[in-house]
């Protein structure tokens, strides 16, 4: 009867798991009742398409389909029509959950009641022999409604949940803030772990400075906290660290480095009891591969650490040749347990029948220390050649950053500079950019943008500058 993420038996059916933004409180006999209902509503490896932002009813629906073996399709909230109606042509699910738009003219059937609103149930459907380990799709791009998605197993779930519980040492008594996206897979991977360690979630797709989020933190304690680099952005910005921070054991960061202003702010108020982990992942990895437990106050910048238990990094360098010399520079790879099982952009890429794509390449350069910690370079992608020289474009905006400049690079052999906030000091970053990576002026073209683009989940959409 239990299945992932609901196995471990001894939790209290009066145990809080969710607290909703509007500050209810959902047990886990209340939660469980509710996904048992839902799963009673889908088929057996059907497929359930998942249009949703931190909601009560799309957390149900998710789980709901990890009980009854149907895939998920996790999208986000935001995704524009013709992308979500493309994805629907290309996927045919069985059923779709939105709260927008309207189904009924194309073959679907609305179902409401007093657990579920916006469902819709496909009225004729093909069968399709779908691969029996996959248990969700996610997509890959970052960005809104693309329709290349990660194949996750449940073996990928159920290891990835089990080792980051085991690492953050996760229980009951822990509770957290959904900050990020259920469609998110760093997201999704906070909201796994707390309820398989029979943990409480607050809730919420509101603003982490929406007053509200502010009040449900200080009603319900929260334990722990987990964000990517502009999630501590914007808590440093506001001052919200008092609010977020006080009563936490761990803080995590994942999705990209993290600057050294907000490293070192996050060290400056960190009591012995309190732990930081940088963490690192990718949707293909279900989504962690390792871990770092700063424990002391320098500032490594790219650092990932060591891979989780059962995982393994190594590099290659140009000729595919393993690199075994500390502080080498190479490409990075990845295998574990924890390894997609390939990519679905329609529904007859979900019927093959690997078990594990087993090797990810995870399009980073990095090199590890002589006590095997690794740290990241690069982005492979990242790397251009101007004026004859080989340039990481993300050393570029590390060193602006430095000298307190907020930019975006991008280019092949030109270098494009990005920026939102007028005045910027020009001739100072020409200067910082012959003195440290010899390009001359003629090579640089600087860009204004009213903001620099990001996903629901902070990160930067480089890709999208290009469109501009």
């Amino acid at each position: 009867m239990y299945k992932f993420p609901f196995e471990k038996k001894n939790i209290s059916k009066d145990k809080i798991a969710i607290i909703t933004k509007d500050n209810a409180k959902i047990t886990y006999g209340q939660l469980f009742k509710k996904v048992i209902y839902v799963s009673r509503l889908i088929s057996y490896r059907s497929v359930c398409l998942i249009k949703t932002s931190n909601s009560l009813e799309g957390l149900i629906i998710y789980l709901a389909c990890l009980q009854k073996k149907s895939v998920a399709i996790l999208i986000d909230n935001n995704t524009k029509e013709n992308s979500f109606y493309e994805i629907i042509n290309s996927f045919k699910p069985n059923y779709i959950f939105s709260y927008s738009g309207n189904f009924e003219n194309i073959n679907y059937r609305k179902y409401n009641n007093e657990v579920l609103s916006n469902f819709f149930i496909l009225k004729k459907s093909k069968k399709i022999n779908i691969n029996r380990s996959i248990a969700l799709l996610i997509s890959t791009s970052g960005s809104t409604g693309s329709v290349k998605f990660a194949k996750i197993s449940y073996k990928n779930l159920q290891s990835n949940t089990i080792n980051i519980i085991n690492y953050l040492k996760i229980s009951q008594s822990d509770r957290t803030i959904t900050n990020l996206p259920l469609f998110y897979s760093y997201g999704l991977s906070i909201i796994n772990t707390h309820i398989f360690s029979g943990a409480s979630l607050i809730l919420t797709d509101r603003a982490l400075i929406d007053k509200s989020s502010i009040n449900l933190v200080k009603e319900n304690i929260i334990t722990n906290f987990n964000g990517v680099p502009f999630t501590y952005d914007i808590i440093f910005k506001f001052k919200l660290e008092k609010y977020y921070f006080s009563n936490v054991n761990f803080l995590t960061q994942a999705g990209g480095k993290i600057k050294q202003e907000a490293f070192n702010k996050i060290i400056s108020i960190l009591k012995n009891k309190i732990k930081f982990y940088i963490m690192y992942g990718q949707t293909e990895a279900s989504p962690r591969m390792s871990y770092y437990l700063v424990q002391n106050k320098s500032f490594i910048n790219g650092v990932i650490g060591k891979p989780i238990k059962g995982g393994q990094f190594f590099l290659l360098d140009k000729k595919n040749q393993k690199i075994s010399k500390p502080n080498t520079i190479g490409k990075l790879f990845y295998k574990g347990p924890n390894v997609f099982l390939g990519y679905a952009s329609n529904i007859l890429e979900m019927k093959n029948n690997e078990s594990s794509m087993r090797l990810l390449d995870t399009g980073d350069m990095a090199k590890f220390k002589t006590n095997n910690q690794f740290i990241l370079v690069s982005r492979d992608s990242r790397y251009i050649k101007i004026e004859d020289k080989r340039i990481n474009l993300d050393d570029i905006e590390h060193k602006l950053q430095q000298n307190g400049i907020e930019v975006l690079c991008t280019g092949s052999d030109h270098l494009f500079i990005w920026y939102t906030e007028k005045g910027l000091a020009i001739n100072q970053i020409y200067q910082i950019i012959k003195e440290n990576f010899l390009i001359t002026k003629r090579v640089i073209t600087f860009k204004y943008i009213n903001e620099f683009p990001k996903n629901s989940a902070g990160k930067i959409l480089y890709k999208n500058l290009l469109l501009i």
